[in-house]
This record gives C-alpha cells, structure tokens and sequence, in this order.
C-alpha cells in the first residue's frame, strides 16, 4: 500500500513538473524585432560659423511633420544649429513627411543678408525606419512651401 502511494505521488509530482516547466513566461517570449516608431534624424553641413568663431544670433530649423495631405501635425525647433551635428526625433504615428523651413542671418551683417526659406524637398517617413535629412549648400532653399 505504501508503494502504491508512493507511486501515486511520484507520478503527481513528475506531471506537475512537466506541465508547469514547460511553460513559457513573458520574459522568456522574444520581443519583436522592428518598432513601428518612424523617426527622422535631422544634419546641417552648412557652415554656420561668423567672424570670431560665434554662432549666427539668428540661426534656426523648424521640421514640420505633416500628414499625407500636408497638413502640418507637430513641429521640432533647433536653434541654434551646429553643422554636423545630428538631432533626431519620434515622429507623430500620423506623420507621413516632414518639410524643413531654415533661417540663417549672420550676426555681424549690416545689409541683413538673411537666408530664409524652406527646403524644397519633402522627406518621407515610414514605420520602423530613420529618415535621414541633410540640408548642404547645395540644398535648394524657396519661398514658398513644398
């Protein structure tokens, strides 16, 4: 009769073991791999250094992330600007593209010799990537929006 117990109770036990340490938790279940996060990472190549190595008084970007139809979500502000830094940032889950509007006046210029303008190129953003934009002095810079 004890051997029939004690069976009883080694097969309880080799079943609770097997049943429970199989199992997974939710640390053990891998995360996914891809974010579905769209950021854009914003580089200025353009030098923006004045006389005396001081920064431009009146140097800025705004980054507007608009939606499909252009339509304007949320802005991002950098100012000042240093060249060759990066600033990246999450856009809005609504944002299908981000238009740049830049505006460079030198601090020590008598006749103002501001550039002011927008961009005029759209950058695009999709889920789960980096959108790269990189305004040069090649960079075509307009009145009006794109």
């Amino acid at each position: 009769m004890v051997r029939k117990i004690s069976r009883g109770l080694l097969a309880s036990l080799v079943c609770s073991v097997l049943i429970f340490g199989c199992t997974k938790d939710k640390e053990d279940v891998p995360k996914e791999e891809t974010s579905n996060e769209m950021t854009y990472t914003f580089q200025s190549n353009i030098s923006l250094i004045t006389m005396e190595g001081i920064t431009p008084e009146y140097s800025y970007v705004m980054l507007f992330e608009c939606d499909q139809e252009g339509s304007k979500i949320k802005n991002n502000k950098i100012e000042p600007i240093e060249k060759g830094k990066e600033y990246t940032f999450t856009a809005d889950p609504h944002a299908a593209k981000v238009k740049v509007y830049y505006k460079h006046k030198p601090m020590y210029s008598s006749s103002g010799g501001s550039t002011i303008g927008w961009i005029q190129q759209v950058f695009y953003l999709e889920k789960g990537k980096n959108a790269k934009i990189t305004i040069t002095g090649e960079s075509v810079i307009g009145p009006t929006e794109p």
